[in-house]
């Protein structure tokens, strides 16, 4: 992404944006605790990553399943927190490890 000073249109476009953004917060009737109850029911708790992926196949390649079976468990029930340990951070030993640091959903 290349930088650029904003132009006398582009800091128009932006501060129309904004006042139309403040105008639409004005408009909630609900409160930030009501709102963050909101996004915690709609966002899901399991989030696949490259990690667990890896780890499920080099599981496999030594014919077991346990990890996938989670996996695909944790992947049908979104919403729920079945494995705390899927909530986890990204174990620091996959820090240098192509294709689960390297790399990501949105390369």
């Amino acid at each position: 992404m290349n930088y650029k000073v904003l132009t006398d249109e582009d800091f128009q476009i932006l501060r129309t944006w904004y006042e139309n953004y403040n105008t639409r917060l004005n408009k909630n009737i609900i409160s930030a605790q009501e709102s963050l109850a909101l996004m915690q029911q709609s966002n899901p708790k399991f989030i696949l990553r490259n990690y667990m992926l890896y780890e499920s196949i080099n599981e496999l390649n030594e014919d077991k399943t346990e990890i996938l079976d989670k996996l695909i468990t944790a992947l049908e029930t979104p919403y729920i927190e079945i494995y705390p340990e899927f909530s986890t951070k990204r174990p620091r030993r996959y820090d240098n490890t192509t294709g689960c640091s390297m790399l990501s959903y949105s390369s």
